[in-house]
């Protein structure tokens, strides 16, 4: 009876990864780059460990190659360095998730063997960092993205449970239609040409088809497409042919979101945009905030109008109706404000001019420059006035006026005073 409790319990241990999981990291030290190759570790991993693939390993040994039997079960992949792809045989991977808290930004990672899901897995990946996914992802189980870096699912997947945008870029680029997308806030659904998946439903979440800002993209949603009011829907205008739409093959219910274009190239009038493409006969249910149909708003320089019955009827089209061509570029006028007790100070022509600095020359009529105004004019200084170009020359506006004598008026009147002064000698003598 022992024995049988004992052989239980150790089943159940061997069940559960949790339970017994330790951490591994890889050195990439060993002889070949193989994960069964002790050297390549700091201990070398069992099934249900935790794997880290640190910093600072060989070049060489970034790309490696998991090499235990196929679908041997770890807890948790994290990646706090750059530059890995890990190839070989398929995992099985638990809750514990995959991280990439990476050591320097921007940073990439990829992973080419298939992956089973053991249980949710959460996607933690750190602000401009991107993790890429080739390989197959199957079970019943879901995943989420809960770092604000972009996760690129590129295989065409199975698993069954849902696609949570939590946070960062979920970006599906294969056929995954299996799986059901929810956009939630602080998360963005992108994908590419070839993104085609389950069913969208954004609750302030951001749709935004093509995989980087400034891409475009069409992406397909195999059931109904539903943006509620504190949602976005992002649309890049590339070019006449290349611009974010989605293909919806169910219902489209826009709920008052918030439409965001963005003219990426020079549009002329006449051009039309379908952004989405609603399938069937059903009618796009609401409206974006504050476009009605018809409404024409403005992107840029650009106007255009919208329609919600275009198409076949039933299809979301912008049109450009007017402006257009190049953006007027801003003026800017710079304010210098002078912090009493400042003065109004007159540059002089320097003695040695800098590199690159033109050289000024004082001329007698030229006007004094100013290189700031005070806003207060401390008590006794003058006011000093910059005239524009081409203006009079100001006079300068001087004090009472001091008569100063010369050489020979001084010698003069030495001379008066002497004689004065001999003349009454005499009288007195």
């Amino acid at each position: 009876m022992r024995r049988t409790v004992l052989t239980a319990v150790f089943a159940l241990i061997l069940s559960v990864p949790s339970l017994r999981a330790a951490t591994r990291t890889w050195s990439g030290l060993g002889a070949d780059t193989n994960w069964t190759t002790a050297a390549n570790w700091d201990v070398l991993p069992v099934a249900g460990d935790d794997l880290v693939f640190p910093s600072g390993v060989p070049a060489g040994s970034l790309t490696n190659n998991n090499d235990f039997p196929a679908a041997t079960a770890f807890q948790s992949i994290t990646f706090s360095g750059n530059g890995y792809t890990l190839n070989g045989n398929s995992i099985t991977l638990f809750s514990g998730g995959l991280a990439m808290t990476s050591s320097a930004a921007p940073g990439f990672n990829t992973i080419n063997f298939a992956i089973a899901l053991g249980g949710d897995v959460s996607f933690d990946l750190a602000a401009t960092t991107r993790l890429e996914l080739f390989g197959v992802i199957s079970g019943g189980f879901a995943l989420t993205n809960v770092g604000p870096g972009l996760l690129r699912l590129r295989a065409n997947n199975t698993y069954t449970g849902n696609s949570n945008a939590n946070a960062g870029f979920f970006s599906i680029e294969g056929t995954q239609t299996a799986s059901a997308v929810f956009v939630n806030p602080g998360g963005t659904l992108t994908g590419s040409n070839a993104g085609n998946m389950g069913p969208v439903t954004s609750t302030g979440g951001v749709v935004d088809p093509g995989v980087l800002p400034a891409n475009s993209a069409i992406i397909t949603v195999n059931g109904n497409f539903t943006l509620d009011a504190a949602s976005t829907f992002i649309v890049d205008l590339v070019a006449t042919m290349s611009f974010d739409r989605v293909a919806v093959n169910g219902t489209v219910n826009l709920a008052g979101s918030t439409l965001s274009v963005f003219e990426r190239f020079a549009s002329v009038v006449g051009d039309t945009f379908n952004i989405i493409v609603n399938d069937g006969a059903d009618p796009v249910v609401g409206t974006f905030a504050g476009l009605p149909e018809g409404a024409v708003f403005a992107v840029g320089t650009s106007f255009y109008s919208i329609s919600y019955v275009a198409g076949d009827g039933n299809d979301v089209t912008l049109t450009h109706v007017s402006g257009g061509g190049p953006t007027p570029t801003p003026t800017t006028t710079a304010t210098i404000t002078a912090t009493p007790p400042a003065t109004a100070t007159v540059t002089p022509t320097p003695t040695a001019t800098p590199a690159g600095v033109p050289t000024g020359t004082s001329t007698p009529t030229a006007t004094p420059l100013v290189t700031s105004t005070p806003t207060a004019t401390p008590a006794g200084v003058p006011t000093a006035t910059a005239t524009p170009p081409g203006g009079p020359t100001p006079t300068p506006v001087v004090g009472a006026a001091v008569p100063t004598l010369t050489f020979p008026v001084w010698i003069l009147f030495a001379i008066v005073l002497g004689a004065a002064g001999l003349l009454l000698l005499r009288r007195v003598g």
